[in-house]
């Protein structure tokens, strides 16, 4: 499903970012977390509710009337498939590309940013209009996909977040709201998925492990193997890290293997794809991490402290390559 966060919600989120953890964890304030919020509230508009506009402006309005500091006004639905449709808004999703967990804010953004202003109506008129354009492109995806796989295509699917930011087995609370590790490809596009190691999945066969020649962080968070010298700027301006959303500067170190270790537990690679090894070009020397000792014991492999407390103690055991 696809869930989009309406733009009073969004700027009343902002003003409560970091609230409930006691202070900022380095999001990128765009309302993912709310969204999701919205989500486990069960109170969200789900875009099928565009097909009765009058039922959809009854839920929208009594939304609204809740009073409910942590309402969120949540469009969650199931996602589409594009198949000929060639409009600007949606050009990169045609010809049968299946778009899923494309988070989409419906409406333009608030030029008011001091002394916001939000009018139901004037929202619920954008809404209609939108409501023109979206419905062709409806579609139920589930059924779509699988029943492209069982006709014997091939079905690809990137993820966007590393898997130390997945809600569940990320380095929480600095993590985003989804599920980033390789589950997400039930909960979002309704596929089973087996690790190859155990059973033959009839859907994924294969599940590719991307990963950089060093390790980057952006945002608040646990870094084990953090380079704060020249070979991190190094990294960081050869590399072009910065924040896509954001723009921030990313964090960036060695390679480390204990991660890796512990991302494959869960994600049950078949390879891995090492990339931008030519940022690497130029230094002395390079190092992995090789290990992670915390409070004088070597951690076993695959093993991640659950704390971050200890996963910010932890010494981090290097060897030049």
């Amino acid at each position: 499903e696809i869930d989009g966060l309406l733009e009073s919600s969004l700027e009343q989120k902002k003003k409560d970012s970091g609230k409930t953890t006691g202070g900022s964890i380095g999001t990128t304030r765009k309302g993912i977390g709310p969204t999701y919020a919205s989500k486990m509230y069960r109170n969200g508009i789900r875009m099928g509710d565009l097909k009765d506009f009058d039922s959809f402006k009854e839920r929208y309005l009594q939304v609204g009337r809740s009073g409910h500091d942590d309402t969120i006004f949540l469009f969650s639905f199931v996602c589409f498939s594009v198949l000929d449709h060639t409009t600007s808004l949606f050009y990169f999703l045609k010809k049968k590309i299946c778009c899923w967990f494309f988070f989409l804010y419906l409406v333009e953004r608030n030029q008011k940013s001091f002394g916001f202003e939000y009018n139901p109506k004037e929202e619920l008129a954008r809404f209609e209009s939108y409501r023109n354009v979206l419905l062709p492109m409806i579609d139920d995806t589930i059924l779509y996909v699988n029943e492209s796989l069982k006709d014997g295509k091939r079905v690809l699917l990137e993820g966007a977040n590393a898997a130390l930011l997945d809600i569940d087995f990320g380095t929480y609370p600095m993590v985003t709201a989804s599920t980033t590790t390789h589950g997400g490809v039930s909960t979002g596009m309704g596929l089973l998925v087996i690790c190859f190691v155990l059973t033959a999945s009839p859907h994924v066969n294969t599940r590719i492990g991307v990963v950089k020649a060093y390790t980057t962080r952006v945002g608040h968070g646990p870094f084990p193997t953090e380079l704060k010298d020249a070979i991190g700027e190094h990294l960081c301006s050869v590399g072009h890290e910065y924040g896509t959303t954001t723009g921030r500067k990313r964090r960036t170190g060695w390679i480390d293997i204990p991660l890796l270790h512990y991302s494959h537990l869960i994600n049950c690679y078949s390879s891995i794809n090492i990339t931008k090894l030519d940022v690497l070009t130029g230094l002395n020397e390079i190092k992995i991490g090789k290990a992670y000792i915390l409070d004088g014991k070597r951690l076993r492999p695959g093993a991640m402290p659950s704390l971050m407390t200890d996963l910010a103690k932890v010494e981090v055991g290097t060897e030049r390559v």
